[in-house]
Formats: C-alpha cells, sequence, structure tokens
C-alpha cells in the first residue's frame, strides 16, 4: 500500500472532520496560488528591509550634516525618483 493510498483512504475514515481542512492545505500548498503569496510575501519583506534601510542611511545623513538643507523626506524623494 502506498504512501498516496494511505492519505487518501485512511486518512479521510479516520479523521472526517479534518479532512476539509486536509485539502484545502493539500491543494493550496501544491497549487500555483501559494507560489504566487509566498511571492508577494518575499517582496513586502523585501520592501520594508528597503525603508528601513533608506531611513538608516537618511539619519545617518542628517547627523553627519547636520546644517544642510534636506530633510529625511526629500532625500527619500529623490532616491525614489531615481528608481
Amino acid at each position: 500500500m502506498s504512501k498516496n493510498t494511505v492519505i487518501f483512504f485512511i486518512f479521510p475514515i479516520c479523521y472526517h472532520n479534518l479532512f476539509p481542512i486536509f485539502f484545502f492545505f493539500f491543494f493550496f500548498f501544491s497549487s500555483f496560488f501559494f507560489y504566487m503569496y509566498a511571492t508577494l510575501c518575499f517582496v513586502i519583506e523585501l520592501m520594508k528591509s528597503m525603508i528601513t534601510v533608506l531611513t538608516m542611511l537618511t539619519t545617518l545623513f542628517q547627523k553627519s550634516f547636520p546644517n544642510s538643507s534636506y530633510s529625511p523626506g526629500s532625500i527619500a524623494r529623490v532616491i525614489t525618483s531615481m528608481l
């Protein structure tokens, strides 16, 4: 008896209340939508880290040149306009 037989025939009989949840996870994690969701999460995390680095750089710039007329917002605007 193969592993798939155990999953698809024995599991629903023993745990019939949990079967819809199991079914959802099985199809979700083996589907295209899961990879799209994972990619979206990765992009969001990447953007968050870029914003953090940008903020650190602007505060460092402000501390290095306290008399300059540049504010962190204007520096961020210049950098984002270059992208």
